[in-house]
């Protein structure tokens, strides 16, 4: 078995026609294959979230999907993968106000903490 991540990505409701406009078939299975797939019909917001998948730039849908969102505007979407060392960590976009309350922590924790 090779390295794994989780990985969620939030599209605006322009994120998500742009990345659908490009017609890629690829693309459409990548965000097909995602554990949980949600739409606000009122926002027009798509959650996508893989569990502990190979998140790799070999996979093809992946990379067609990693390539298309570089052309999507920042506060159109909010991307993370949190890999399976504590350290990797990737975060893009600028869409963490959205509808799902989705995001990543980062934080100290110690005992008897406040």
């Amino acid at each position: 078995m090779g390295y794994r991540s989780d990985v969620g990505l939030v599209l605006s409701a322009t994120g998500f026609s742009h990345l659908l406009g490009k017609g890629n078939k690829l693309i459409n299975e990548c965000l097909e294959s995602a554990d949980k797939v949600e739409k606000n019909a009122d926002s027009g917001e798509h959650l996508y979230i893989w569990t502990y998948v190979e998140w790799s730039m070999n996979n093809g849908g992946i990379a067609q999907l990693m390539i298309a969102l570089d052309s999507v505007d920042n506060n159109d979407y909010a991307y993370v993968k949190l890999g399976e060392d504590s350290t990797d960590i990737e975060a893009q976009g600028n869409l963490w106000d959205n509808d799902f309350g989705f995001g990543y922590i980062r934080k100290l924790q110690y005992d008897n903490m406040p």
